[in-house]
C-alpha cells in the first residue's frame, strides 16, 4: 500500500504532463492540495483509529478511496485542458483522504500488533518493508502502470482495493492469534494520539503510571533541607 505515496508524487506529475492537455501548473495545484488535505484531516481522522481492528477497517476504507482516485486520474487524459485540473483536483483530494486513512492504519496496525518487548524490531522490519517498496515504486509504476495507460491506472486502482480489503480479516486473525494482545489497545492509542499531535494524552499516562516513583524519589529529596 505504500506504493500510494509515489502514485502521487512521481507518477501523477508524470502523467498530467505526458499524457494529458493539462497546463503544466496543475503539478503544484495538485501537490498543495496534497498537502493542504493531509494537515487538515490527519488528526481528526486519525484520531478514529486506534486499535488494530480500526486499522484494518481503515485500511479498507483507504484502498476503496484508491480504487476511485486512480481511474479519475486517467480520465484527466481524455477532456479538455481547462476540464483537467478541476479532475485532477477531485482525484487528489480522494487520494489525500485515502493517504489519511492508510497512514492512520499504518501507525495502528504497525504498534498494536507488535509485542512490548519486540517494539524495535517489529518497527525495524516494517521500516526496511516500507523502504524497499519505495525503491521498487519508480520501477512498478513507471515501467508497468504508466506503460499500460488507462489500463495500468484501472489495474493499481483494484491493487490498492484488493490490499485494503485484506485489511480487516488480516488484522482480527493476528488479533486472535498474538498472546496478549488486548493488552496493548491503551498502549495503541496512545501511540496513534501522538502521531496526532495531542502529546498531553501520552504524558498524562506516562505521570500517572510513574506517580510512585516521583513520590518515592524525588519528593522526599526535595523536601530534604
Amino acid at each position: 500500500m505504500g506504493l500510494q505515496y509515489q502514485t502521487l508524487s512521481l507518477l501523477l506529475p508524470v502523467w498530467l504532463t505526458a499524457h494529458t492537455d493539462a497546463p503544466r501548473w496543475t503539478v503544484a495545484v495538485v501537490y498543495a492540495v496534497n498537502s493542504g488535505v493531509c494537515v487538515l484531516l490527519q488528526s481528526r481522522l486519525g484520531s478514529k483509529v486506534e486499535t488494530p481492528r480500526q486499522g484494518g477497517r481503515a485500511f479498507r476504507l483507504a484502498g476503496l478511496l484508491f480504487l476511485v482516485s486512480c481511474p479519475l486520474t486517467a480520465l484527466t487524459a481524455d477532456v479538455p485542458a481547462w476540464v483537467a485540473p478541476a479532475l485532477a483536483v477531485l482525484a487528489v483530494c480522494i487520494h489525500s483522504v485515502g493517504e489519511v486513512w492508510e497512514s492512520s492504519a499504518g501507525f495502528a496496525l504497525g504498534f498494536g500488533l507488535a509485542p512490548d518487548h519486540a517494539q524495535g524490531q517489529y518497527q525495524g522490519l516494517l521500516g526496511v518493508g516500507f523502504d524497499a517498496g519505495q525503491a521498487l515504486a519508480p520501477v512498478i509504476l513507471t515501467g508497468v502502470v504508466l506503460a499500460l495507460g488507462h489500463p495500468g491506472r484501472l489495474l493499481l486502482g483494484a491493487f490498492f482495493a484488493g490490499l485494503g480489503a485484506a485489511g480487516p480479516p488480516v488484522a482480527a486473525w493476528a488479533e486472535r492469534t498474538r498472546p496478549g494482545w488486548a493488552g496493548t489497545t491503551q498502549k495503541t492509542s496512545q501511540i496513534a494520539h501522538l502521531a496526532d499531535g495531542t502529546t498531553d494524552v501520552l504524558i498524562r499516562s506516562l505521570i500517572t503510571d510513574c506517580s510512585g516513583c516521583w513520590e518515592q524519589r524525588l519528593c522526599p529529596r526535595l523536601r530534604q533541607p
